[in-house]
């Protein structure tokens, strides 16, 4: 069933917006200790793409964010690029 956007007001331009969906898991790790952080808990994430059905995994919340710069950045021009040497 479509809506009709004009009626409230809204029109879609003729190169409507990108859009991209995942779906987020958080999974916490408890008893293991990281070699890296020396904590015994930390978390793991996936990113279920919707687009083509495939699952990312990552270890760390840099590696997600990294991840989804790259991804939102690959097909837009306007967007600055990520330089992984000028991370904070």
């Amino acid at each position: 069933m479509e809506m009709d956007l004009e009626k409230f007001g809204f029109s879609l331009p003729e190169d409507p917006p990108q859009q991209r969906s995942f779906l987020l898991r958080c999974m916490e790790t408890r008893g293991q200790t990281s070699a890296q952080s020396g904590q015994s808990s930390g978390w793991l994430f996936s990113l279920h793409d919707s687009k083509d059905n495939v699952v990312h995994s990552f270890r760390d919340l840099n590696a997600l964010m990294l991840f989804l710069q790259n991804v939102l950045n690959e097909d837009s021009e306007e967007l600055p690029q990520f330089d992984e040497d000028n991370r904070e």
